[in-house]
């Protein structure tokens, strides 16, 4: 019998949220950009994927003036930092009023969640 939709696959008859599934997904996301799908379903072409040896290193060269944060007190920590020089840059040049106190405002409410997180750190 020839079907007239030869893409016609039917549906998954069983679950496939298996460890094995969990690490072939992982490794797909970490070695292949985040594509899992075939190069004809997205649309993206694989050159401009970017291969897990390249992005490591753009990670590496990108961070290397910041310290990587492990933890979620160390993103919501680097998140204060990052604001703080945004700030200071636009106050640098001169455009800093504008942004001040809503700057100031994101800056409180990360130091009350870094507070709620670990009392003594923060």
């Amino acid at each position: 019998v020839e079907f007239v939709n030869k893409k016609y696959r039917p549906p998954c008859s069983y679950a496939k949220s298996s460890d094995e599934e969990k690490q072939r997904l992982n490794n797909a996301f970490e070695t292949r950009g985040g594509k899992c799908l075939p190069e004809d379903l997205t649309g993206i072409p694989a050159e401009a994927v970017v291969p897990a040896p390249a992005k490591a290193e753009l990670l590496r060269s990108g961070s290397a003036s910041q310290p990587q944060a492990n933890t979620l007190f160390d993103q919501i920590y680097q998140e204060i930092i990052e604001r703080r020089q945004y700030q200071m840059d636009l106050e640098e040049v001169g455009a800093g009023d504008v942004t001040r106190d809503q700057t100031a405002n994101e800056i409180r409410v990360r130091v009350e969640h870094l507070k709620k997180i670990d009392p003594i750190r923060a």
